[in-house]
């Protein structure tokens, strides 16, 4: 529910109840016979975003497909990892062999979201104006950073064993520097978004007064 809360505020992809049941059924079932696939949540949000927006690039496509997923695992990690202990004592250990203390990590993710939303004043659901040619060099530094982000904390830690120990150790430090940089990319991209907004906006009240005078000259030419 949480990633597709936030998939469909920042890809702007809104499905009525039955495709929406649809689709949640299909991601469950991918989830249980694909379970050993590292990025099945990702190539499942890429194909959705592909099926119902298929004007977008193939970058926006990437872009939809990490994004969600990505806030939603930085957002329990921070929270599992910084605000349980600190707010409530319990150590990662506890956290992690506790279903319970899971659970409410990923209950937390929402609020947090909002949080942090309301915090640095962004609104995602302008994000999928990420067409806009102007915007492609931070819409490849952001589906870089992700990428860079599973290959360093799933797929490298699984496939070389010897990293494992540098993970765990380096965690932390590893999951404040992603979300140091993606909040950064976020508020640059939100930025930009809002300034496009606003220049559209003052453009097309010019052309309206202009439109309007117009008009009004043409009126005025009638009764002459």
């Amino acid at each position: 529910i949480d990633s597709w809360i936030i998939f469909s505020k920042s890809s702007g992809i809104k499905l009525k109840w039955k495709p929406l049941c649809v689709t949640g059924a299909i991601f469950i079932v991918a989830n249980v016979l694909f379970d050993n696939v590292i990025l099945i949540d990702q190539l499942f949000f890429i194909g959705v975003s592909l099926l119902f927006a298929p004007q977008k690039k193939l970058s926006e496509h990437i872009f939809n497909g990490f994004f969600a997923i990505m806030i939603v695992e930085l957002l329990f990690r921070v929270i599992g990892s910084f605000f349980l202990p600190a707010v409530l004592g319990f150590s990662i250990r506890q956290i992690n062999s506790d279903l319970r203390l899971l659970e409410l990590c990923y209950l937390l993710i929402l609020p947090m979201f909002y949080l942090f939303s309301y915090i640095f004043s962004i609104d995602l659901s302008l994000l999928r104006f990420i067409s806009e040619d102007k915007m492609k060099k931070w819409v490849f530094w952001m589906n870089t950073t992700m990428f860079s982000y599973y290959f360093f904390v799933h797929f490298l830690v699984k496939v070389q064993s010897e990293f494992l120990g540098l993970y765990f150790r380096y965690r932390s430090i590893l999951i404040f520097i992603y979300l140091a940089i993606l909040i950064w990319i976020i508020v640059k991209l939100d930025r930009f978004d809002k300034d496009q907004l606003s220049q559209k906006l003052a453009q097309d009240q010019s052309e309206r007064i202009a439109y309007l005078e117009n008009y009004n000259q043409s009126i005025e030419q009638l009764y002459r």
